[in-house]
């Protein structure tokens, strides 16, 4: 999985400290057990407690999405890429980002080559 260099160092840092085990588990308990699900579903919901957050709708799975969304709306990465980091084998299933608001059609219209070529880009699409 692709990861920011400040992520490789963390992850390097905590695979050297926390406890061997047979097992190869990023995330382990203080015993070096693997962290299930249901656990990291109470520390989001402690998390959650402590921010002040009151909606009942934000999961782990809407911060996921949120990171998809941003990735793609950003334009720093495709579909494909997302694809690959989300862990989809099919496209479809990651077509739920391709959700779009009107600021990026307009900008999509006027980036297009035939409307700078033919000087119908005065910067506005309406």
């Amino acid at each position: 999985m692709p990861l920011v260099e400040e992520a490789v160092r963390a992850v390097e840092d905590w695979l050297t400290f926390r406890r061997t085990r047979g097992h190869d588990f990023l995330f382990t308990t203080v015993h070096g057990n693997r962290v299930h699900a249901s656990r990291l579903q109470a520390i989001w919901k402690r998390i959650l407690d402590r921010s002040g957050i009151k909606r009942a709708a934000v999961s782990l799975h809407t911060l996921r999405h949120s990171v998809a969304t941003l990735l793609l709306q950003s334009g720093r990465a495709d579909l494909v890429a997302i694809q690959h980091i989300l862990g989809h084998t099919r496209p479809d299933t990651t077509g739920i980002y391709l959700h779009v608001v009107p600021g990026q059609l307009r900008e999509a219209v006027n980036a297009h080559p035939l409307a700078v070529r033919n000087g119908h880009n005065s910067g506005q699409c309406r």
